[in-house]
């Protein structure tokens, strides 16, 4: 499942998912959505959290992405 498609399922838009990264604009996240741009490794836990999903099913090690308490 792509980010864009993550996102767009948990109803977020662009600028919020990137506030949760520590950027001041949409523009950042966007080239992350894209593919243009890599996710920093300090910013899988932020994103797994903003997105509603563990961060082993964003690296791709789990197929189920299910957030275990």
């Amino acid at each position: 499942m792509e980010l864009k498609e993550l996102r767009q399922n948990a109803g977020l838009s662009q600028i919020l998912v990137s506030k949760a990264l520590g950027y001041k604009t949409a523009g950042a996240y966007q080239k992350i959505e894209s593919g243009k741009q890599p996710v920093r490794l300090e910013q899988i836990p932020a994103l797994s959290k903003v997105l509603g999903v563990n961060v082993d099913f964003l690296l791709g090690l789990v197929y189920s992405k299910r957030i275990k308490l």
